[in-house]
């Protein structure tokens, strides 16, 4: 009788040591498994951060009709850069270099020498198209342009102006792609009942654009 009981001890240790180490061995894999769920979590979330993020680099050339040219038409060019480095569908937009003139050297009033502009604008990827985005919106800005009359020490006048524009950007290869927008102009300064700054102007430009995030 005592034997027997001694071989039930025999038999019962190593079926406990075996509960022990299927439990261990479960906790461990439920610690993987929660790690592996973390890491994949973070990575979506970074992933969409990413997404959410992008700054883009633009350069193209445009312009405008106008009458008081003698060809007609004003031709020139703008270096933009766009920035949205948050999650909401806002970007802001910063034009570094823009003019439009009929000559290498302007000398009207209806040539811009140069402007710079803030805008924000909202974006939008329309039918799900992962390589096109839709922008729209407006700011204000300084612009400068050559004087008519009086010439002087002072040869230009500058002004404030306010803008509308609307734009497609579509990413061609890796970071690079193309756009076109179409922007409206208002401008209005005078002095002595003299018109040295006017505009009111619909502007076409097409270019390349470089994107980081997109």
């Amino acid at each position: 009788m005592m034997q027997q009981h001694k071989y039930n001890k025999i038999f019962i240790i190593p079926i406990l040591l075996g509960i022990q180490i299927m439990y261990l061995f479960s906790m461990d894999n439920s610690l993987i498994l929660d790690q592996v769920m973390y890491i994949q979590e973070d990575s979506v979330i970074t992933k969409n951060k990413n997404k959410n993020t992008f700054y883009t680099l633009r350069v193209g050339i445009g312009g405008f009709s106008d009458s008081r040219s003698p060809s007609g038409r004003l031709i020139g060019g703008q270096l933009v850069f766009d920035a949205k480095p948050f999650k909401y569908p806002y970007a802001l937009s910063i034009s570094l270099i823009e003019f439009y003139s009929s000559s290498s050297d302007p000398k009207h009033s209806y040539q811009i020498q140069n402007m710079g502009t803030l805008n924000i604008f909202y974006i939008a990827k329309p039918l799900k198209i992962e390589n096109l985005k839709i922008f729209c919106g407006g700011g204000i800005g300084m612009l400068q342009v050559p004087k008519d009359e009086p010439k002087g020490e002072d040869d230009y006048a500058t002004g404030i102006f306010y803008d509308l524009e609307a734009g497609i950007n579509y990413k061609v290869i890796k970071k690079v792609g193309i756009y076109g927008t179409v922007k409206y102009l208002y401008a209005q300064k005078k002095k002595d009942d003299i018109n040295l700054i006017d505009f009111n102007e619909v502007i076409y430009v097409l270019g390349v654009s470089f994107n980081f995030g997109f």
